[in-house]
């Protein structure tokens, strides 16, 4: 249960770095479309360099994004492996007890069907009243 719970945990963790890095892309995407709304009405050569740094720096963004989302993919593999072997091993288990429980329910019954054949043994007559027929 505890590494199922550890899988689950660290799943999370990789989601949400995945999620800021995403909103990371968003982010320096909407600062890069203003940067060249504001270099197109600027004539400097100079306006360009910095929009190629932020151009740079979301190619930067993007492939750390893809990196995050494959180890994501990856964590969540390992997840459902995690999941499978948990079924495997409770599955398990509940046939053993469902199995004990019936062999303890058998010894039960055969417990109690000796007792009342005791019962039933001490309580008969020992001799069988005989009637006349007329």
């Amino acid at each position: 249960v505890q590494a199922l719970r550890n899988a689950l945990q660290r799943r999370k963790e990789k989601h949400y770095d995945l999620t800021k890095k995403l909103n990371r892309i968003t982010a320096v995407g909407a600062k890069l479309d203003r940067m060249k709304e504001v270099a197109v009405n600027k004539t400097d050569e100079n306006a360009m360099v910095p929009i190629q740094a932020k151009e740079g720096e979301m190619i930067e963004v993007k492939e750390a994004a893809e990196t995050a989302r494959c180890v994501l993919e990856t964590v969540s593999s390992r997840v459902i492996r995690e999941v499978e072997r948990f079924r495997l091993v409770v599955d398990s288990k509940l046939r053993h007890i469902i199995s004990e429980m019936g062999g303890v329910a058998v010894r039960f019954d055969d417990k109690i069907n000796d007792a009342w054949g005791t019962i039933l043994a001490n309580t008969q007559p020992s001799v069988e009243p005989k009637f006349d027929a007329v």
